[in-house]
């Protein structure tokens, strides 16, 4: 399984978001991106999601929370399918429905949330996440160590901003996963 920061061979350009993708991942992507959309709007988990966003604490690690029951969802249904859902596609389609998440929490009358609040909840999704697949014995040691070298390295060229924009601001604010909470709520 790739790790969270690698890089693919003989990709192509996708002409809507200017990133180089396969289009296996695109569509992978899409078919990722519109199994989210039908959870988050079907009218069976539609109370369960707003109410998870709403959450017990704060409405950043209730939607936090929800993105990964959300992606965490997907991913062991298409593993039960016998697919394998690469990295980067967890993490873009997961943003996209982070801010699918964010327009349902705001059209259910919840509180707007602002750029930090959405970017703070997209990196204590995506550290909970770790935590719960790693702790499921889920994310290979060998890869995690790649990343972290990958991070490290990037860190010490002052680069660390440019692969993860914001991480500098959210380390300063976020609350870890152990605070966060569950990560699974009843969908």
């Amino acid at each position: 399984m790739p790790g969270l920061l690698s890089k693919k061979a003989a990709p192509t350009r996708n002409a809507e978001e200017g990133s180089e993708v396969t289009p296996e991942e695109q569509e992978q992507y899409e078919r990722f991106v519109t199994n989210g959309m039908k959870v988050l709007y079907s009218k069976q988990a539609l109370p369960q999601i707003i109410e998870s966003i709403r959450g017990a604490g704060s409405p950043v690690e209730g939607l936090a929370n929800t993105l990964v029951m959300l992606v965490m969802r997907l991913e062991d249904g298409a593993e039960q399918a016998g697919q394998q859902i690469s990295p980067d596609v967890l993490m873009h389609g997961g943003t996209e429905l982070l801010e699918q998440m964010v327009d349902l929490a705001e059209k259910a009358g919840l509180p707007e949330f602002d750029e930090s609040q959405i970017e703070s909840a997209l990196y204590l999704a995506l550290d909970t996440y770790r935590a719960a697949r790693q702790q499921q014995g889920r994310l290979p040691e060998d890869q995690l160590a790649a990343d972290m070298q990958e991070l490290s390295r990037a860190d010490q060229a002052g680069e660390l901003e440019q692969i993860m924009p914001g991480i500098g601001e959210y380390a300063k604010n976020a609350p870890t996963p152990e605070q966060a909470g569950p990560t699974r709520r009843g969908v």
